[in-house]
């Protein structure tokens, strides 16, 4: 999470002013299929700093991003169009 700008996770722990937007990150972490991912980590998100759960939803997202990317690669899931 520490590569998001605070204006779409602002409850990051570490601020990356000029980070990726929500739209770079999730097109990042789909550019890794097919690569030999083998464990994720995503972390350092402040609940009390983050407005309207703003970076908990992102998070929870790119969560479910790297689930699917592992997915993909263990029962061959098909890419998407």
């Amino acid at each position: 999470m520490d590569v998001f700008d605070p204006s779409v996770a602002p409850g990051d722990c570490t601020a990356s002013w000029g980070g990726l937007t929500a739209r770079k990150g999730i097109e990042l972490i789909r550019s890794l299929s097919g690569l030999n991912i083998v464990a994720m980590n995503f972390n350092t998100v402040s609940l009390p700093q983050d407005v309207s759960d703003m970076a908990a939803h992102l998070c929870a997202h790119m969560i479910m991003e790297g689930m699917l990317l592992l997915a993909r690669r263990h029962y061959l899931i098909p890419e998407p169009a």
